[in-house]
């Protein structure tokens, strides 16, 4: 009798334990975190900081999985199975893929708004920038975590030293087919030309377009200082890179967690724009060996934002409201 009383004991403790587990393993949480690169650095230490910080304050309830260098599909495709909730996060994609689903995001991308990352990040934490992620977040169900400029866009090409507005007269210069790209292109009297990015060696290498712009690491990544001359620091906009989430998931976590979720979020893409910066020196030392560089000066960038600023808030006005536009001429006064 007293063993049959020790083996039911033994059996209700087994099964006590049993449901904890249980419990435990229903409480787990997983993050799928897909973007295309792996190995380099910036994004390296991009998500291994998000994954750190979020596993180790969160007692590893919330686990994050990283799926690197596109195994779950191009850019575009990773943004959208996290809209429809497939995975639960992405990132590397640029600023511009995400204004095709919110054109108010538009406004971070006027030309000659932001002399640096540094008030790219600051401004994407105003009480203005983070209305419009509620707002992106509650209609297309996806949240912007974070943005990490990679850089300052700046144009190249193969005719001549681009010093004053002047000189961009002519240019077939290859830009996104982002509209407020297209405009501050047209306004310095260049066409702006379409070209994948897969082909922009070949082109540039040919002729079929004069000039790029992009920021000096994307110019070694593409190895484009082998097929153009010059290079102007002109910095007209910076090279954003975003980190989404998908909503609903998002909502599901309780506020502590989301707290945690979107700081990691944010000590990831301080991390990222670190390496960026420390790493831009040595690029512009090894462009310069290669390349005619030009360094405009704060008045020079001026002149250039005299001719495309006025014509990238009127395309805004027509596109996302006067009141938007008008208010953001407001916030990024404040933005040192």
């Amino acid at each position: 009798m007293k063993r049959l009383i020790q083996m039911m004991i033994v059996a209700a403790l087994v099964f006590f334990l049993s449901g904890i587990s249980a419990s435990a393993a229903e409480k787990q949480v997983v993050i799928k975190l897909a973007f295309s690169e792996k190995n380099e650095n910036q994004y390296a230490a991009l998500t291994d900081t998000f994954k750190g910080i979020i596993e180790k304050e969160t007692n590893g309830r919330v686990k994050v999985q990283l799926f690197p260098n596109g195994q779950l599909g191009n850019l575009r495709s990773m943004l959208e199975q996290t809209q429809r909730g497939l995975i639960q996060s992405t990132t590397a994609q640029s600023l511009g893929l995400l204004t095709s689903y919110y054109p108010n995001l538009q406004i971070m991308e006027t030309p000659f708004a932001f002399k640096n990352p540094e008030q790219i990040i600051a401004f994407f934490q105003t009480d203005f920038v983070q209305e419009m992620v509620e707002d992106f977040a509650a209609t297309k169900g996806l949240r912007l975590l974070a943005v990490m400029p990679a850089g300052m866009r700046c144009f190249s090409n193969n005719v001549r030293p681009i010093v004053t507005p002047n000189d961009m007269k002519g240019l077939k210069i290859r830009v996104m087919e982002i509209p407020i790209f297209l405009k501050m292109t047209q306004s310095l009297g260049a066409s702006p030309t379409p070209v994948s990015w897969e082909e922009l060696y070949t082109a540039l290498q040919t002729g079929v377009v004069d000039g790029q712009e992009n920021a000096p690491n994307t110019m070694i990544l593409a190895n484009l200082q082998e097929v153009q001359k010059y290079y102007t620091l002109d910095n007209h906009v910076g090279n954003i890179v975003t980190f989404s989430i998908n909503e609903k998931f998002f909502q599901t976590l309780n506020d502590r967690e989301k707290e945690i979720v979107t700081r990691a979020a944010r000590k990831g893409a301080d991390e990222f724009v670190r390496i960026v910066s420390e790493k831009e020196t040595k690029d512009l030392e090894f462009l310069s060996s290669k390349m005619q560089i030009t360094r405009l000066t704060d008045a020079q960038i001026k002149e250039f934002e005299k001719v495309t600023l006025p014509a990238a808030l009127d395309y805004l006005r027509g596109e996302i409201g006067a009141e938007v536009v008008n208010r953001f001429v407001q916030e990024k006064e404040k933005i040192k």
